[in-house]
């Protein structure tokens, strides 16, 4: 059985009413069942996240996360020139890809107007994981208010 890490809190608010929540480590944690119908809260401590946050606010036109880096791959060939790759497999640019995965490299020069195509080792596999929730937020600590109201 694959070592499931849960932290439960409860939250009281307006006269006691609690929320549940349940934290993973990793999306290796995580089973769909786990979070089928939920709401979820995707956050890449390290970078994904502080990227699509980034690229969004700097005015891409939409961030698309992909787990594979064939699948970035193939769906640029499709876009054309409105889109850019971004990404890293263990903390490494890929090769060919227009971008990493720091958030200084996905500044408004560069990523206006653009589709933003990206692939990580944790953050994108996460996301695509997630996609079984009710909603899935994309959170960090750029965005972390944001994402709490």
């Amino acid at each position: 059985m694959v070592k499931r890490i849960l932290y439960e809190f409860i939250l009281h608010k307006n006269g006691g009413t609690g929320m549940k929540i349940d934290v993973y480590a990793s999306h290796t944690h995580v089973a769909d069942k786990d979070i089928r119908g939920k709401q979820c809260v995707v956050i890449d401590t390290l970078r994904a996240t502080s990227v699509i946050v980034t690229a969004l606010s700097n005015g891409c036109k939409q961030v698309v996360p992909v787990a594979e880096v064939d699948q970035a791959m193939e769906l640029k060939a499709t876009m054309g020139t409105d889109a850019i790759l971004g990404g890293e497999r263990n903390a490494l640019k890929v090769p060919g890809f227009d971008l990493g995965n720091s958030p200084l490299e996905y500044t408004t020069d560069v990523v206006a107007a653009k589709t933003v195509i990206l692939t990580t080792t944790n953050g994108t596999q996460a996301i695509q994981k997630a996609q079984s929730a009710n909603n899935v937020l994309i959170g960090s600590m750029i965005n972390g208010v944001t994402v709490a109201s």
